[in-house]
């Protein structure tokens, strides 16, 4: 809800801008930021995702069970790495250093702003290898 309430604000705002003039306001006075001046927000607090250990079993044969192998794969890689899920889907091959088995997740794509290097474990570099599709080198005929 808070996230419409946020569209809804810079809608009105965006529209007061554009339509209304200082002698000629579009509207008085923003409602949405009336709640912020009175801390009427709905407090929202951070997901807590965790999967607590006696319900891995059980999370990990239905993500066994998914028919789809890149699906399977890509949620393994965010259990196993912790990383969100738009980091994650933003991900590119040259992040991957297999020889010294660690990703690199620049800056620009990380919510906190700065760059993130991940080890990644065995299973993980045999799990990216088997994701990993080389470009075919179309020779010339």
């Amino acid at each position: 809800m808070a996230l419409v309430m946020k569209c809804l604000r810079a809608l009105i705002n965006f529209a007061a801008d554009r339509f209304g003039t200082e002698d000629q306001p579009l509207i008085k006075s923003n409602a949405v930021t009336r709640l912020s001046t009175h801390g009427a927000w709905h407090r929202m607090r951070p997901r807590q995702g965790i999967i607590p250990d006696r319900r891995l079993k059980v999370w990990y044969q239905a993500v066994s069970s998914l028919r789809s192998e890149v699906a399977r794969d890509f949620m393994l890689f965010l259990l196993l790495t912790g990383m969100r899920v738009g980091e994650t889907k933003r991900l590119n091959w040259s992040y991957v250093d297999f020889e010294n088995k660690i990703l690199t997740v620049p800056r620009e794509q990380t919510k906190s702003d700065r760059e993130h290097q991940l080890p990644l474990t065995e299973f993980l570099v045999a799990l990216l290898k088997k994701r990993h599709v080389l470009p075919k080198i179309r020779s010339m005929v």
